[in-house]
């Protein structure tokens, strides 16, 4: 490999000078590229930022935008130590008198009364357990340990075909100074349905301590009984489940629930905001700079259509509750929302139905929103478009860096040898001098000065 030297001939710093020239040729259109390329970057990081503050937002209309979601209704008891209410969707207002006659009850049965739980042994044989809906299952205890109440108890809860129920030992007075024990077997599940008998009994002569029982309620007079399996009350008042507590009276009423409406409208407008945020950094000007998507005229679309929104009157309204605005939503001066709770509640008394047109009608205004967005943000979207087309964008200043590297390369290169050339050149002729100087030196008559 041959070894080469700059600078011999000139004495200049060839690699170093092409070095120079090279960065200089570079500079320009390297930094073009960098600035375009962060320009992109920024605008895909805030593309997806904006994204992710609309999808949220999207997320917050999912209950204004369904009619039947955005009617809440809410259950209250005069006296909740008789009954509790609890609601779903097909609730309808109104107020009932209750009357708990009966409370519903688990059946229950204990043994007589026996020796050591764990060491005396009953009899021997098989004991059936059977519930009023033909639900059974049999055990068989041959002795040797197997037949003590302890035993027993464990063989009961561990066997595999329990339908459902729960043996327990207990140890009381005898009333006799002494001591003893008795198996008591209990229904899981409480009503005359799950009523146990027991059948082949080895000696444990098994008797009702609390028979099974169902619930029984009165709505609205005696006239109209409702009879339950458990204090659990599904069915008599549609919509609604009344969970009984002990005997007695109570009124329950049913309303719309106006506290999880404004509710609903509150996470609405705090979402609004979160995205009104980060159009206000990202799309517009922000102290004299502009935004990263300030010129994206994508983005600029979206903005505006959400703020014609959000300022519309709803066509299909009829009263003069048709807007947001009408509602107590209004808009300040960086285009975000705040509201009025009082003024959406007198909306809400005055005009419930109208309410509901303006924030839950097709034509409504988180109906207009909901479809405006979702162009934007569903999958392979606008949003999804304008960031492959940025990707895309990226691509090719990476195609346009390759293209300088080639470019410089081939610069450099050219530059280095044609300097190597000069110095060259110029290395024969400092030696061409030199020797001209010796030949001129030594011919005659010619006059050395003197040092």
């Amino acid at each position: 490999m041959a070894i080469t030297a700059s600078g011999i001939g000139s004495g200049i710093d060839i690699h170093g000078l092409v070095a120079q020239l090279v960065d200089s040729e570079r500079a320009r259109p390297e930094q073009l590229l960098d600035d375009r390329a962060s320009t992109l970057n920024s605008q895909i990081s805030a593309l997806g930022q904006l994204k992710s503050s609309i999808s949220t937002f999207q997320k917050s209309l999912a209950t204004l935008t369904d009619p039947a979601a955005f009617i809440i209704y809410s259950g209250s008891s005069s006296n909740e130590s008789v009954a509790t209410l609890s609601t779903d969707d097909s609730a309808q207002p109104g107020t009932f008198n209750i009357n708990v006659t009966q409370i519903a009850k688990a059946h229950k049965s204990s043994s007589t009364l026996m020796a050591n739980a764990n060491a005396f042994e009953v009899g021997t044989g098989d004991l059936t357990i059977e519930n009023a809906n033909g639900d059974s299952f049999t055990l068989t205890f041959a002795g040797g340990g197997d037949n003590t109440l302890n035993a027993m108890r464990d063989a009961i809860n561990d066997a595999s075909d329990n339908f459902g129920v729960t043996a327990t030992v207990i140890n009381i007075d005898d009333g006799m100074g002494g001591s003893g024990s008795k198996l008591v077997i209990t229904a899981n599940e409480t009503g005359t349905d799950n009523s146990l008998t027991f059948t082949s009994d080895p000696g444990l002569g098994m008797s009702t301590v609390t028979p099974a029982a169902n619930a029984i309620v009165e709505i609205d007079g005696s006239s109209n009984v409702y009879n339950s399996q458990s204090n659990t009350i599904t069915g008599a008042i549609d919509g609604i489940s009344i969970e009984a507590k002990t005997l007695g009276t109570t009124t329950i009423s049913v309303a719309t629930d106006q506290d999880a409406i404004i509710e609903s409208v509150e996470e609405f407008i705090e979402a609004y905001n979160t995205m009104r945020g980060v159009f206000n950094i990202q799309a517009s000007y922000n102290n004299g700079s502009p935004g990263a998507l300030y010129s994206d005229s994508t983005v600029r679309s979206l903005n505006s259509q959400i703020t014609s929104i959000i300022s519309d009157t709803v066509p299909s309204a009829t009263s003069a509750f048709n807007s947001l605005s009408s509602l107590g939503i209004t808009t300040n001066e960086n285009g975000e929302l705040s509201l009025n709770s009082s003024n959406l509640k007198k909306a809400l008394d005055n005009d419930f139905d109208a309410v509901s047109v303006v924030l839950t009608a097709t034509d409504g205004i988180t109906a207009r929103l909901d479809n405006t967005v979702d162009e934007y943000v569903k999958f392979q979207g606008l949003f999804d478009n304008k960031n492959e087309s940025y990707n895309t964008r990226l691509g090719l200043i990476d195609d346009a860096r390759a293209r300088l590297d080639y470019r410089i390369g081939k610069l450099e290169a050219r530059l280095t040898a044609q300097f190597i050339a000069m110095d060259g050149l110029l290395a024969t002729l400092n030696t061409t001098g030199s020797f001209l100087t010796q030949q001129l030196a030594n011919l005659p008559g010619v006059v050395k000065s003197s040092s």
